[in-house]
């Protein structure tokens, strides 16, 4: 039997780039056995370290690339436990000696071997031509370049060594209210590939809201981007519609990309937020409020929200409701003197992308509470109209008089020279 002196010394010679020739003249055919490994393989059982890049250490050999150390279980028929092996990751097969993933692999699109045709990617197991909202199509996959620090921004742009990908940006750290999962910051009250924590995906047909997997759908003042539920009034990777990113330098505020924040709120990042009220931002951009504080006109204080608001994420706000993304309601003025709170901040009067009918049926619900409210049709656009003691009150939410309101004895169409709500 070979000594361990004599196994060692053939495996140092396999580990140095001798041939498997030569190191069988020199070591004996008696050592046919040793001189079976790799090179790398012979490196690792000498040196007891590290196997090369890629490629991981299992019961003494290093695993092919790609592939990684499976554990099985023991049965109740084996007295020992089996030993740890080689072998592709759960999700993945084997196609051709290499380890792919069915659903995602555009070369091995649902079964080894169908490869998907030019301009396609890889989703679930099926080709398919156009990516969804927020997705790129880089090497035949659909990648998230908001936050993926290998495609940060656009395929193939690598964020450096210890850098995190954000909003399609690289930076050193996360943000406040985004953690890093696999070098990319999300959110995971919205995120729908990171729901709740790193690789959390939620099922086809269902969204992300809070936090939570839902088959309820997203929360008032939200819209589904892709199974993500995000405020399009203010988010700049679906600024006013999924997948409408706001370029570098730019923020998303009341569904526009804009160089600057509304009145009262704050850049932070590349997004508006009120640093009066911001958990995450109390005060200045960044600052956090400790744990068991609140934030309130822009301090951290203990003891929690004052009587008349209400803890949402941190802040203290006006309200009995908090918004989806975990931020303040706004207050609005419905134009006839009544105040109304809802989670997306309107626009300018003519802006009609900046208002909706919902908003416009908010604006009359603060108006006559519980009253029914009707949509009609002017020559400048689309109204909400309610009959109040006031009159016949209409609300202009598309078109050139969206933003207006008008108030009369008898039904009548807003114009530019009416009144505002906002």
């Amino acid at each position: 039997m070979p000594t361990e002196g004599a196994l060692e010394t053939i495996a140092r010679d396999l580990a140095g780039g001798m041939s498997r020739r030569q190191a069988l003249r020199k070591g004996g055919a008696a050592l046919v056995a040793t001189i079976a490994l790799s090179p790398s393989e012979a490196l690792a059982r000498v040196s007891k370290k590290r196997c090369p890049h890629h490629r991981i250490r299992c019961n003494g050999r290093c695993c092919p690339a790609g592939e990684v150390c499976l554990h099985p279980k023991r049965r109740k028929h084996q007295r020992r436990p089996p030993k740890p092996h080689c072998g592709c990751a759960p999700g993945t097969v084997r196609c051709k000696g290499k380890c792919v993933h069915l659903k995602t692999d555009v070369h091995n699109c649902g079964r080894c071997g169908h490869r998907c045709a030019a301009g396609q990617h890889c989703q679930g197991g099926k080709c398919i031509a156009t990516c969804p909202p927020g997705d790129a199509l880089c090497s035949g996959a659909c990648i998230p370049v908001t936050s993926d620090p290998h495609n940060c921004g656009g395929c193939g742009r690598k964020c450096g060594a210890g850098g995190v990908c954000h909003n399609g940006g690289c930076l050193d750290a996360c943000p406040s209210g985004y953690t890093q999962c696999n070098g990319g910051c999300v959110n995971f009250k919205t995120d729908a590939r990171n729901c709740g924590a790193c690789g959390a995906t939620c099922a086809t047909g269902t969204v992300c809201s809070n936090g939570t997997c839902s088959n309820g759908g997203c929360p008032s003042g939200t819209v589904n981007c892709n199974g993500s539920c995000v405020n399009v009034g203010s988010d700049p990777n679906h600024c006013g519609a999924c997948g409408t990113v706001c370029a570098a330098g730019l923020v998303c505020a009341s569904y526009t990309c804009t160089t600057t924040c509304p009145p009262g709120q704050t850049t932070c990042g590349r997004s508006c937020v009120d640093t009066k009220t911001s958990g995450g931002n109390c005060g200045a951009c960044g600052k956090t409020c400790p744990s068991g504080t609140v934030c309130l006109q822009g301090a951290c204080r203990a003891g929690g929200c004052p009587a008349g608001t209400t803890d949402c994420s941190g802040g203290c706000c006006a309200g009995s409701a908090c918004c989806a993304d975990g931020g303040c309601q706004t207050v609005h003025n419905n134009g006839v003197g009544q105040n109304y709170y809802d989670c997306t901040a309107l626009g300018y009067p003519g802006r009609a992308a900046t208002y909706s009918l919902a908003l416009a049926k908010e604006a009359a619900g603060a108006a006559a509470p519980g009253a029914k409210t009707v949509t009609a049709s002017c020559p400048g656009g689309e109204v909400v109209g309610l009959s109040t003691r006031l009159g016949y009150v209409y609300w202009g939410y598309t078109g050139s008089i969206a933003g207006y309101v008008h108030v009369d004895s008898a039904p009548f169409c807003p114009t530019a020279s009416d009144p505002t709500w906002n």
